[in-house]
């Protein structure tokens, strides 16, 4: 079981450091003076990103469905309940 937590939370970082890749991406693609090369690049590197999303989350729903037939969602709620700690 502990398994299945560390793929979630594994998944779930991944999604969140993609998603920011993305944000920075936009960003920097906004900036009027990166040659053209750099912004074929980035554009690259979003569309490799957006795949990766994709994936990642695909991956994601099909864990938490098996942890529904598993009745393993009352575990992931534990798991993901705060523990006092401050930020």
């Amino acid at each position: 079981m502990n398994e299945v937590l560390e793929m979630y939370r594994n998944l779930r970082e991944k999604i969140s450091l993609l998603e920011e890749d993305v944000k920075c991406t936009n960003r920097a693609l906004k900036n009027p003076k990166i040659d053209y090369l750099t912004k074929r690049e980035y554009k690259n590197d979003l569309i490799q990103d957006h795949k990766e999303l994709h994936i990642a989350h695909a991956q994601l729903n099909q864990l938490i469905a098996f942890m529904c037939e598993n009745d393993m969602l009352d575990d992931l709620r534990r798991y993901a309940e705060p523990t006092g700690k401050s930020k």
